[in-house]
């Protein structure tokens, strides 16, 4: 069963709030060049050292489907978007998952969401039992799904409500849900990709492979991508909350090269979201996270921070702004009128946003200032080769 984890709780908070305000995205001045935000530019990577969990290799579950899979079948993912929802293990966090007790769901779950074009979604889960409670499993297996016959010698199941397009397949140790969230149902695509799980499934079991690596191919955009799960490190968590961030991370990527235009440039830049911390059953939340917009130079970079913050201090958007000690290049702090902030700074060619959640603490603004900065300030160092 799909279930709501700390992906979708940090990335809630942060809905709508892209780290420009009121973004005015269009074509190139070049009527002829066709607007990057709608062209494709993500390459996903193979990553073969596998990520060990309790001293176990996990399976990532956006290798049980990779986006060369949708495309087999005539899929591919939506652009300008951000296309690629996961959570994964990449080792950097030394916490442990709390495990669930009875039949409760977990609240953390290894997961993958790919944002189809056309389509809504497609939805990988995994399930080990280093990670997950087998009396949850069996619940659901009870009262949630029927046996379909096997699929390339894998059990497989489908959830008994007709409305909910979900799967699970089964192989030794190793458990899989699939949902197809689609807009209409399309049981030849379902059929068509089952059985590239199934065999997957198979593959990965005994053999993982580690997280994919986000890349991106463009004509317009000639640096790196900066990854902000990169720069954001259990030591940090570890200083602004005095405990370990869970195994899990939570990342955002987006499709495609997106494209900004003022009265005197044009800007390429490319977003991504991460987030580290954990979510327990008592309610207890604490999460740290990094948004960052990556330019070509640091020119283009400086001159949409400049516009940025401009834009937030129009009456219309209504932010709250506050000087800081410096951070990186250019720093300030901003809040929305609904409570939504984060410490923004600008490190050479790469722009970022911070925040934090701690549900154990109602912090003022000068107590967040005063908890992130020297967090900041540790990531701005991290970037400066960049």
């Amino acid at each position: 069963m799909k279930k709501v984890g700390i992906i979708l709780l940090v990335f809630t908070l942060l809905a709508g709030c892209s780290l420009i305000p009121q973004i005015n995205e269009q074509g190139s001045k070049d009527p002829d060049q066709v607007n990057p935000s709608k062209d494709l530019a993500l390459v996903l990577k193979p990553n073969e050292q596998a990520v060990e969990y309790k001293g176990k290799p996990v399976v990532q579950a956006c290798d049980i489907i990779t986006v060369d899979d949708l495309e087999k079948v005539g899929l591919s993912l939506e652009v300008p978007f951000f296309a690629l929802d996961r959570v994964y293990f990449d080792g950097e966090g030394k916490g442990e998952l709390e495990t669930p007790r009875g039949h409760r769901p977990s609240m953390n779950t290894n997961e993958c969401k790919y944002v189809v074009r056309g389509k809504d979604s497609v939805i990988v889960e995994v399930y080990e039992p280093s990670y997950t409670s087998q009396s949850q499993l069996d619940y659901e297996m009870e009262y949630n799904f029927d046996a379909i016959p096997d699929i390339e010698g894998v059990k497989a199941y489908a959830y008994n409500n007709e409305d909910i397009r979900e799967y699970r397949l089964q192989h030794d140790s190793l458990t899989v849900d699939i949902n197809f969230n689609f807009l209409d149902v399309d049981e030849k695509r379902e059929k068509q990709l089952l059985p590239i799980v199934a065999k997957r499934l198979t593959q990965l079991e005994g053999n993982p492979t580690g997280p994919i690596r986000a890349e991106y191919e463009s004509d317009l955009f000639s640096a790196d991508f900066v990854n902000g799960c990169d720069y954001i490190k259990n030591e940090d968590f570890q200083n602004l909350f005095g405990e370990d961030a869970g195994p899990l991370v939570s990342e955002q990527i987006s499709s495609s090269v997106r494209q900004l235009l003022d009265a005197k440039d044009t800007y390429y830049y490319i977003e991504h979201r991460c987030a580290r911390g954990f979510e327990r059953f008592s309610g207890e939340m604490k999460l740290l996270s990094i948004e960052t917009e990556s330019h070509v130079d640091a020119q283009s970079a400086a001159g949409t921070f400049k516009g940025m913050k401009e834009a937030e201090t129009n009456p219309a958007i209504g932010n709250e702004l506050q000087e800081i000690n410096p951070i990186g290049d250019e720093s300030y702090y901003s809040e929305s009128e609904d409570g939504i902030w984060r410490i923004k700074f600008r490190q050479g060619r790469v722009i970022v946003g911070m925040s934090f959640v701690d549900t154990e603490l109602n912090s003022t603004t000068e107590q967040k200032i005063e908890r992130l900065t020297p967090i900041a300030q540790a990531v701005a160092e991290r970037m400066k080769d960049l």
